[in-house]
């Protein structure tokens, strides 16, 4: 039996597995106070024995409440330290339990941080991960026929902490159970594994190259939207010499297919279509400054769905969507969670159960890998409820601010700013970042115009965008005394995808790794005194 035909089997096996998480989780949107406490105390019980436990009195706590009081507030900089020791090789730091690993991840300011990786925290990011496999596989059954493409960056090369603990995970498959690894192993359409000595420029070729012989694709799984877009682009680039390789990978039937479909005069949408003719969703970013984005990916895959991602980071497994709700829902069976309001001058938090629709918040996180209430200064709005576990919208980061002379401008309020010049302009930018130009002391909007969009100047964008950022009071001050230049505005060609692709080469020739590169209103990290990489 082909690995084609038993897609089914294996993926409605993998459905069935996750059967009850799905369950538990939805019991739990039920008791939303209960199921968090239950959480914590997990947590709090089997560490209260390593070192960060005694320091901070686990053996004593009994609620929430007594949490909160005994742990402050954190950042990562403020668990170094305690990491520090971890990879000279030390037990029983921040976890009872032995770390396994260390994931990396570029933060969104700094440079690469750890991750400490233990089982029980593989576990948590496995209940909000099975909850949501669960509900597509059974909300939309079709995607069960077919092979899945997961976009993961090609490994890195395998490092090692100076007490001998590994650094990374050999491939992304890892953050699953066994049946789920069996099913992935045999029906995922790119394997993380094929792209072992691939090099990362390389590798956007080499997957094409592999989905174009996957006719039953059924679901496109990716984190940033515009890796996708830039696939659908060099697709176009590339289709001659796409074919060549297929015929000498003795590919020959996938060669004439892709061959006859774009001598075929249909209009892009058509062609991809044609390619993978079951394809049935896109799971992707869409929230905050990916919103862009999407509408090039609608616009590409006008007749498939496509479902906005969770909130998931490195550190943690926030939110999970669900078939026919907007917004993800708090995966409120994976770590226990407080909110801060925005307004919020002090230290107090809310609890899950205490959230109100309409508010913004920003997420602390307490996970079974030892980061204890720690500030992921990711920023999100409550949209609702699906019983009593609150719906969230990632808005952006809390943290990312450009200070060039004492405006501080946030990722959030610059969102909000060019979403608002969008709408004034009826604009329809398929990339749109604001970014910081050290020598002419002032900011840089690079936008990506497509044709059916309005076309209005340079300098008219420039002048709205300086209109709605000068509603912070500091940017209007520094503004009116000649500290910050105006709002330059480049305008790139959306046909070639310039503009993301400069920010692309800029975030892996820092050392991102591909699927690590995350839509951003506001990116403050690189040199943009010029475009170039």
């Amino acid at each position: 039996m082909s690995r084609v035909n038993l897609a089914y089997p294996l993926n409605t096996l993998w459905m069935l597995t996750c059967k009850g998480s799905m369950s538990a989780f939805r019991d739990s949107t039920r008791r939303v106070k209960e199921s968090q406490a239950h959480v914590l105390r997990q947590m709090i019980e089997a560490n209260r024995d390593c070192a960060f436990g005694r320091e901070h009195h686990f053996a004593r706590m009994r609620d929430p409440d007594e949490f909160r009081e005994c742990v402050p507030l954190a950042n990562y900089e403020d668990f170094e330290p305690w990491i520090d020791a971890i990879c000279r090789g030390r037990s029983g730091v921040l976890t009872t339990e032995p770390v396994l690993l260390l994931e990396p991840t570029s933060g969104s300011v700094s440079g690469r941080r750890l991750i400490p990786y233990t089982n029980s925290l593989k576990r948590q990011f496995r209940n909000g991960i099975d909850a949501w496999i669960g509900d597509i596989y059974t909300s939309r059954p079709a995607l069960r026929r077919g092979r899945a493409w997961w976009l993961v960056s090609p490994p890195v090369e395998r490092q090692w902490t100076t007490g001998g603990l590994s650094i990374g995970f050999a491939d992304d498959t890892q953050y699953l159970g066994p049946i789920a690894r069996l099913a992935a192993s045999r029906v995922l359409a790119v394997p993380p594994w094929s792209m072992n000595g691939v090099r990362p420029e390389d590798a956007p070729y080499r997957t094409l190259l592999q989905l174009l012989t996957v006719q039953d694709l059924t679901l496109i799984s990716v984190w940033s939207p515009t890796l996708l877009i830039n696939l659908v682009h060099l697709l176009h680039r590339s289709v001659e010499r796409l074919v060549e390789d297929l015929r000498s990978r003795g590919q020959a039937k996938a060669a004439i297919r892709v061959d006859s479909v774009f001598r075929s005069s249909g209009t892009r949408c058509d062609q991809l279509a044609q390619l993978w003719p079951q394809l049935k969703l896109i799971s992707c970013w869409a929230d905050g400054s990916a919103v862009h984005a999407v509408n090039d990916i609608k616009s590409f895959f006008s007749q498939i769905e496509i479902q906005p991602k969770g909130l998931i980071s490195t550190e943690a497994f926030v939110s999970l969507p669900i078939i026919g709700y907007p917004g993800g829902a708090l995966s409120v069976r994976s770590h226990f969670y407080e909110f801060q309001s925005l307004d919020s001058q002090s230290g107090d938090t809310l609890l899950a159960h205490e959230l109100s629709a309409g508010e913004r918040y920003r997420v602390i996180v307490t996970t079974a890998g030892g980061l204890y209430r720690y500030q992921t200064h990711d920023v999100i709005e409550v949209i609702g409820f699906l019983e009593q576990c609150p719906m969230l919208r990632f808005c952006g980061r809390g943290n990312r601010t450009s200070d060039l002379v004492g405006e501080k401008l946030s990722e959030v309020f610059v969102g909000s700013a060019l979403a608002r010049l969008a709408e004034q302009l009826g604009l329809k930018p398929r990339f749109a970042m604001l970014v910081p130009q050290r020598k002419a002391l002032g900011y840089r909007l690079l936008i990506e115009l497509p044709p059916d969009s309005p076309q209005p100047s340079a300098q008219e964008i420039g002048t709205r965008l300086d209109i709605l950022l000068s509603e912070n009071p500091w940017y209007a001050h520094a503004m009116r005394i000649g500290q910050l230049s105006r709002s330059a505005v480049t305008v790139g060609d959306s046909s070639t995808c310039q503009l993301r692709n400069v920010y692309e080469a800029k975030c892996l020739k820092s050392g991102i790794r591909r699927g690590n590169i995350k839509p951003t209103s506001l990116e403050i990290r690189f040199d943009w005194d010029d475009l170039s990489a």
